[in-house]
């Protein structure tokens, strides 16, 4: 094996594509090679690296074996569990490189290439697909995951006629209130939302409209965090540019969602 065909192999031996045989004779010119064992150490951070720099998404239930588990066990998989030994032999004892090998080589860079695209394409794709929901459609989205949150609306004795459930995702990240029988509104006033934390801290979660009875609404709730994190939302009536205040309803709320109370 000449000097130009070991150091071409340094790829795919990153990425665990040589054969047993390859593998040895690699890797008794490695344990000998300053530069080559420099290189390969590159390469092997930049496999790493992979797993580290893919954005965090949630992912549907048939999406659920995250990619980048994928690509951390198969690195751990495939690393040569023991550490390499010297072992003196001539370069005329060692196996005659496989025609195939400088392909190879080039086949490894071009799948550590597509395994980046395959996981920001996925991640990218997600992101846009539910950006790009309605309210309706990403509380079904939300309503079809294994392990979603389901959390009953409380109506205020008042408004007993209101009904409904907030859906959340299974990580908390995302959550969308469905309710019905909400009253008809004048036109001088409007609904808001009201989220109040953990820390019993209250905040306007924004203005919304039922155009008519017995309509049902889909109100996306804009967490901040984890739905962990809060213990309840609420909807109270406003006048139309909604409370004056910014931590706090003027009227009673007509329901609320009691998430962690």
């Amino acid at each position: 094996m000449n000097r130009e065909t070991f150091l071409d192999l340094i790829p795919a031996y990153a990425l665990g594509a040589l054969d047993t045989e390859e593998r040895e004779a690699f890797e008794t010119l490695l344990a000998n090679d300053a530069e080559a064992q420099k290189m390969l150490a590159e390469y092997q951070a930049l496999t790493d690296s992979l797993i580290l720099i893919t954005p965090a998404q949630t992912a549907p239930s048939h999406l659920k074996d995250d990619l980048r588990k994928r690509l951390a066990a198969q690195r751990k998989t495939e690393t040569p569990p023991a550490p390499i030994k010297t072992i003196p032999m001539s370069e005329s004892s060692l196996p005659e490189p496989k025609p195939v090998r400088r392909n190879r080589a080039l086949g490894g860079l071009l799948a550590l290439a597509a395994m980046l695209v395959v996981v920001f394409g996925v991640a990218w794709f997600l992101s846009r697909n539910q950006q790009a929901l309605s309210p309706q459609e990403l509380y079904a989205s939300l309503s079809a995951q294994e392990g979603a949150v389901s959390v009953a609306l409380v109506p205020d004795p008042a408004q007993e006629q209101i009904s409904g459930t907030l859906i959340a995702a299974p990580d908390g990240s995302q959550a969308v209130i469905q309710v019905s029988n909400l009253p008809v509104l004048p036109a001088d006033q409007t609904f808001q939302l009201w989220l109040i934390n953990n820390q019993s801290s209250i905040q306007s979660g924004g203005l919304f409209q039922a155009t008519q009875a017995e309509e049902t609404t889909y109100i996306v709730v804009p967490l901040e965090t984890s739905l962990q994190n809060y213990q309840a939302f609420a909807v109270s009536i406003e006048p139309a540019g909604g409370s004056p205040f910014d931590d706090q309803p003027t009227t009673t709320p007509i329901f609320a969602v009691p998430v962690n109370t």
